[in-house]
């Protein structure tokens, strides 16, 4: 069964996520805060999802994941509205595997978890 987090606080999107991880049988917590991210990440987590539009976010935490060696093989996702390409651009060279916008990480989503 494959770990997810998600640190997402649209409603829309995280209804979504947590039906395409129930149809795949991935276990999902979503989280709302980075403390409550640390506390639930570990080396069997294999992906974190960021709604980067979240007020809440520092990207900072990211490179913190990134620089612990026994989280190096998790995959770190964002979604973005599509016009926010500076986000986007900052986001990848952060350490973000990917970035989506926001519609296209609708229509890939199953294929993504």
């Amino acid at each position: 069964m494959s770990r997810i987090i998600a640190f997402v606080n649209d409603l829309f999107f995280a209804t979504k996520i947590a039906e395409t991880a129930r149809l795949n049988n991935a276990e999902i917590t979503f989280v709302r805060s980075e403390h409550e991210l640390l506390d639930y990440l570990s080396k069997e987590t294999e992906l974190i999802i960021f709604d980067l539009s979240n007020k809440a976010l520092d990207l900072g935490i990211v490179k913190d994941i990134r620089s612990n060696l026994s989280l190096s093989k998790v995959k770190i996702i964002g979604f973005i509205p599509h016009v926010e390409v500076e986000l986007k651009n900052k986001a990848l060279k952060i350490g973000f595997d990917n970035v989506y916008a926001r519609s296209e990480f609708s229509k890939k989503l199953a294929e993504i978890i």
